[in-house]
């Protein structure tokens, strides 16, 4: 908990410029934090392509270690993880997606998981602080994109968020 507490209060601090990046360095890394974990759990990651963005590359690699591992940890019992990270442009910003055939979240939970501390499951059942998602909202937000997801129990989850293209500095 201290550890996500921190990487939210960093996001508060005087922020790094965005700079134009690709968002495959961000996303490997993220991946390779959660190597141990996607092994685990037998998942199988692929990814679409790796669009530049205006972007800060360490919030980045927070973001996409987030929104995976929960991916990971948010599992059916019966199913091995299959997890989808896309992007698609979108006149000044990329749209990307993060589906997974996971647990799924109930359509009256969709807005409240984003909010601080928010838990639809026990500690028992899956660990976590309740702040993974609230982190990712700020992150996108300070990129000046959008963050939301779609969702159904038991069939899985897509968390979309948009991030500016590198070419939209003045956008």
């Amino acid at each position: 908990m201290i550890d996500d507490l921190l990487v939210f209060s960093r996001l508060n601090a005087q922020p790094e410029p965005l700079r134009p990046l690709s968002t495959e360095g961000p996303l490997n890394e993220a991946l390779h934090h959660l190597s141990a974990a996607i092994e685990a759990a037998g998942a199988r990651v692929t990814v679409g392509g790796c669009p530049m963005v205006l972007g800060d590359a360490r919030e980045l690699t927070q973001l996409f270690q987030n929104l995976i591992g929960n991916a990971v940890e948010f599992r059916r019992p019966d199913r091995v993880p299959e997890i989808q990270v896309d992007a698609q442009e979108e006149g000044a910003v990329w749209h990307f997606q993060v589906r997974d055939n996971g647990i799924g979240i109930s359509p009256e939970y969709q807005e409240q998981v984003f909010g601080m501390f928010q838990r639809l499951h026990t500690r028992d059942q899956y660990e976590g602080t309740g702040l993974g998602l609230s982190i990712v909202r700020k992150i996108v937000q300070r990129h000046g994109g959008e963050v939301w997801l779609d969702s159904t129990a038991e069939v899985g989850t897509a968390v979309h968020f948009t991030l500016l293209k590198a070419e939209s500095r003045g956008a």
